[in-house]
C-alpha cells in the first residue's frame, strides 16, 4: 500500500534479515546458531503442552520499479 500511494512498484526481494528470540538452550545445544550440516544431524525437540511466546523481527528490501 505504502508503493502504491508513493506511485512506484515493488519488484524482487533484494535481501531478507530475520532477527528472533535466541532459541532456548537444549534445542540442538546450539542456542540458535547452526550450520547446516549440524541441522541434519539434530534431533528434533519433544513438544510440550502449553504456551512461549516468541517475537521476530523480519526486514525485507525490495527493488523499486518505475
Amino acid at each position: 500500500s505504502i508503493a502504491d500511494a508513493s506511485g512506484f512498484r515493488l519488484g524482487k526481494i533484494v535481501t531478507l534479515y530475520e532477527n528472533s528470540d535466541p532459541t532456548p538452550m537444549g534445542y540442538g545445544g546450539m542456542g540458535g546458531a547452526m550450520e547446516v550440516s549440524a541441522v541434519k544431524q539434530a534431533v528434533p525437540p519433544s513438544i510440550e503442552p502449553g504456551s512461549q511466546k516468541t517475537e521476530v523481527q523480519v526486514t525485507l528490501t525490495y527493488e523499486i520499479l518505475q
